[in-house]
């Protein structure tokens, strides 16, 4: 009887969250940091070390709220701008070109896809396919290619997936991008890989350190959830004047006149 092979790809996605704590100085995390970060009510990482969400969640150190405090780096600072592209390419008709709508970007993710990849045997298996694919990037003044890349989707699956290539611009913007298709188009409706020059998404590095607000930044893969999660973060909170010989260990004062 004729088999099917299992799917091999599967399409993912990370969400980055930044969250505004507090507006002023606090002292920072309450815990460590998993323990006190809270999605949808639900503690990252219980006290006694259990991962409720997988180990794949990632958090930053807290900034406190400081005049002079660090962007937080890890793309967290970074402003992207998508393209929506959406055209079907193929090798008949040549490639498909679009043009960033920016000349300051620094970086470039290139997304491509397939509406499904697999093929029908002779004897009526199904099996995996492979789409190979050019990426050219040229810039506007030299016109030559700074980028040419040629990458391709290998596997099975059986509904749309979708593949990203990131790639650091050089030159001077704006920048071409033109993909093409290499692979031989399908004749026939037992070879489906039909594919698609999906989107271009320009990066711009900021270093944005929000000062005097206490900020944090996360990321999950977003097949975790359905939407983006609350989240919630137990801190050492705000910081304020207290009188100078306040005694926090039996919360006693004996003057109310002189603050630190």
């Amino acid at each position: 009887a004729p088999e099917e092979e299992d799917d091999t790809l599967f399409s993912t996605s990370e969400a980055a969250v930044m969250v505004a704590v507090c507006e002023g100085e606090i002292e920072g995390y309450a815990r460590t940091k998993k323990q006190s970060v809270y999605l949808n009510d639900t503690q990252v990482q219980s006290d006694n070390g259990t991962d409720n969400f997988g180990d794949e969640i990632k958090i930053t150190d807290i900034r406190r709220g400081t005049n002079d405090q660090s962007p937080l780096g890890d793309g967290f600072d970074d402003v992207e701008i998508e393209q929506t592209i959406g055209v079907k390419v193929t090798k008949d008709q040549g490639g498909t070109s679009a043009t960033t709508t920016r000349n300051d970007l620094s970086r470039l993710r290139v997304r491509v896809g397939v509406s499904a990849l697999y093929q029908v045997q002779d004897d009526g298996d199904i099996t995996g396919d492979k789409v190979d694919y050019r990426i050219t990037i040229s810039d506007s003044i030299s016109g030559s290619p700074i980028i040419s890349d040629q990458p391709n989707i290998s596997g099975k699956s059986r509904g749309p997936f979708e593949k990203e290539h990131s790639y650091v611009l050089s030159g001077t913007g704006p920048w071409s991008v033109k993909v093409e298709r290499l692979t031989d188009d399908s004749d026939t409706v037992a070879k489906v890989n039909d594919f698609y020059f999906k989107a271009i998404v320009g990066i711009v590095d900021s270093k944005f350190s929000y000062p005097m607000t206490a900020v944090m930044g996360m990321k999950f893969k977003a097949e975790q959830f359905s939407s983006i999660p609350r989240v919630s973060v137990h801190v050492k909170g705000l910081k304020i004047q207290v009188p100078n010989n306040y005694r926090p260990e039996d919360v006693d004062t004996d003057g109310q006149n002189a603050y630190r």
